[in-house]
């Protein structure tokens, strides 16, 4: 009888580095993806409506982590699926008018009245006490409601871990050489707490009526939110600077309207849930 030959089916070297090139392919690939979703999300602003993500700046090493982790598994579709869903979604916003669809419905634009008060709602204040730039404008169109005689006094909202609104509200006056009293509520968290405190603040004196200044897209639910708490509302929104809300002709312009349209979309839905509206 001849020798018989067993073959030998044991992994060659060869082998193993054949069989992991597939799997460092499908890692590779996932990053990339995980990545290219982060970026699109962050470009529309999406990340500012997760709380738990909002602010920090691990989310990038963590959406490439995530896609890298699902490019190992079956479930790599899905990273793909998101990546070009959303990437379909940008370029819907940037180039169609699908943005001012969203955003123009949200500004509620009042002719001023004489009130009690003017409400200026804080959009971020510098530890230093100098204004971020959307406290900045509607602390300036408030003043100027002031200076034109439509109410005697402003009330602004503080919110903790930030500088000081009243201060820089009281030195921005100084500066323009306008009087007037500057009274403030706080500590505030969301807009419900702002119309909360305000609400209770006019009360103390017997007041009813409030001019309202906020951004543009924020003022519908800020609005329908003071009005849930008894008082009789103008709303005046500020200037926006980020985009000209009435012709977003420029993509950038288109993105930027995009994400707060959505958050206060998504605002408005939540704070009706909760009967704040």
């Amino acid at each position: 009888m001849g020798n018989f030959m067993v073959p030998n089916f044991r992994s060659t070297p060869s082998t193993k580095v054949d069989l992991a090139r597939p799997r460092t392919r499908a890692c590779f690939e996932g990053f990339l993806c995980g990545i290219l979703t982060w970026f699109i999300t962050n470009d529309l602003n999406l990340l500012e409506l997760l709380p738990l993500l909002r602010g920090t700046n691990m989310t990038l090493i963590l959406a490439g982590t995530l896609g890298a982790l699902l490019g190992l598994t079956r479930a790599i579709w899905l990273c793909r699926i998101s990546a070009v869903a959303l990437l379909g979604l940008w370029i819907v916003v940037a180039f169609t008018p699908f943005s001012s669809s969203l955003a123009l419905p949200l500004k509620l634009d009042q002719s001023p009245e004489k009130t009690q008060a003017i409400v200026v709602l804080q959009a971020g204040v510098q530890r230093d006490n100098d204004l971020g730039m959307p406290t900045l404008e509607r602390t300036l169109h408030a003043i100027e409601l002031l200076q034109q005689g439509f109410a005697p006094r402003l009330i602004v909202t503080e919110v903790p871990g930030e500088g000081s609104h009243i201060k820089a509200a009281k030195r921005l006056m100084k500066n323009l050489g306008i009087n007037g009293d500057v009274l403030a509520v706080g500590p505030v968290h969301t807009t419900h707490d702002e119309a909360v405190l305000v609400s209770q603040l006019m009360g103390k004196h017997g007041w009813k009526k409030i001019l309202l200044v906020t951004s543009p897209t924020h003022s519908l639910r800020s609005s329908l939110t003071f009005q849930k708490t008894g008082l009789q509302v103008v709303s005046t929104p500020c200037r926006e600077s980020l985009f000209d809300l009435e012709h977003l002709n420029e993509p950038s312009e288109r993105v930027r309207a995009f994400g707060s349209a959505m958050r206060e979309i998504i605002g408005i839905r939540t704070y009706r849930s909760r009967g704040w509206l």
